[in-house]
């Protein structure tokens, strides 16, 4: 077999960005002919870029929100109350001319209230209380039932005490906390009659016991021991508390959803986590869970290597197994973090831009800038540079006017 080589002039490198589009010069050149194209910029040089603007892609009615996963093959918006999946495709029909146009896919009706995006493996966060699991949306908050109506009739349970609780099932397996435990003390030869149990999971305790053992989904008759499995009560649903009301900002740390509320009236701000152990997003604990008296306003969080970093109003905050102040002061609100293709973090402070990890402002303490009362950063990429960028609403007055 015969083989040839051909002389490799040049490698332009996994991520040369810089410039490519110049034609090179000389017995080395590789000439690119462009004979039809749309919308493209040539210099006085021989660069091309693309023109200056934009073109309609796709026709919608009143986007209230925006998210692109980290992989940019798809993204979501939220439009007149609608999730939708976008994607794009590229349309060359006669050969020469090349458009991307996209589409979009309904997911289902969701809140148009501001929304914070999370993106955690193959599962995107919502704050407004929806996940989007594998494109199928879903509610991230599961409800704990009502306490079932229960009447005592005649069976063959023997006399002493007993506890029955109960707990949702969804249709996608995932299962609430338990309500409230209701306490019985029988008679001997009791039985249970019980109402309110439609898709729930009716749990009891056996003669004095402890252990809440399964009766099974949607009961409504407990006559005997026997009607007891011996399958217990995951531990983690026992007088668990659902996802909290209102939250606003989300963040992944340390094997939990973590997630902020605002308290207005108190001025005051709470974080809880969801279930670390057995990790179920969808369970908290209200009372052992949470990280309390923060004053003022969270406006970011963000897990990094060394601990959760909150950004409030008017300081910055590194919680691990306390709490540490990193910085006197705040960050804008709205959404003042972005992640570059490398990953790395950066954020808007209210005195300069900041990295996370570990903690620097790479700005100086002296920015002192008014940034609005709403504000959304961007990293833009062009000709192998980026450039952080804030877009604010032009209200407020500058960080260092304010007394707090």
């Amino acid at each position: 077999m015969a083989i040839s080589f051909s002389k490799v002039l040049y490698f332009l490198g996994l991520r040369n960005k810089a410039d490519s589009r110049r034609q090179t010069k000389g017995d080395n050149n590789t000439a690119i002919s462009i004979y039809d194209c749309e919308n493209v910029y040539l210099d006085d040089e021989g660069a091309f870029n693309s023109r200056e603007g934009f073109f309609e892609a796709m026709q919608s009615g009143n986007i209230t929100a925006a998210f692109a996963i980290e992989s940019t093959q798809y993204g979501y918006i939220v439009d007149n109350g609608e999730l939708k999946k976008v994607t794009s495709t590229v349309n060359a029909s006669d050969g020469t001319v090349i458009k991307t146009n996209l589409m979009t896919t309904d997911l289902g009706p969701v809140s148009t209230k501001p929304v914070e995006w999370l993106e955690v493996g193959t599962q995107v966060f919502m704050s407004t209380g929806f996940i989007i699991n594998n494109n199928k949306l879903i509610p991230w908050s599961v409800p704990i039932p009502n306490q079932p109506s229960i009447a005592v009739t005649s069976g063959h349970l023997p006399a002493g005490q007993y506890q029955l609780t109960m707990t949702q099932l969804m249709p996608d397996g995932r299962e609430s906390g338990s309500c409230e435990v209701i306490a019985l003390n029988l008679q001997e030869n009791s039985g249970l009659i019980l109402q309110g149990t439609d898709n729930n999971i009716v749990y009891m305790t056996a003669l004095n016991g402890s252990v809440f053992y399964e009766v099974g989904m949607g009961i409504q008759l407990i006559n005997s021991i026997a009607d007891l499995t011996n399958r217990s009560i995951n531990k983690a649903l026992l007088l668990a508390n659902p996802l909290p009301p209102d939250i606003s900002k989300i963040a992944f740390y340390d094997g939990a959803l973590h997630c902020a509320v605002y308290d207005h009236v108190n001025n005051q701000s709470a974080v809880f986590w969801s279930n670390k152990q057995q990790m179920l997003p969808h369970i908290f604990n209200y009372f052992e869970d949470v990280i309390n008296g923060i004053t003022g306003e969270i406006r970011m969080l963000y897990g990094t290597e060394d601990g959760l970093l909150i950004g409030t109003d008017r300081e910055i905050l590194l919680y691990d197994v306390g709490i540490k102040k990193l910085a006197g002061y705040g960050v804008t609100s709205g959404k003042p973090l972005k992640k570059d293709r490398d990953g790395k973090a950066y954020f808007q402070s209210l005195r300069g831009v900041c990295v996370p990890h570990p903690f620097t402002n790479v700005t100086g303490d002296k920015f002192i800038q008014s940034l609005g009362g709403n504000s959304s950063t961007a990293i833009i990429e062009t000709e192998g540079s980026q450039h952080f960028v804030t877009i604010t609403d032009g209200t407020g007055l500058p960080e260092d006017t304010t007394d707090f």
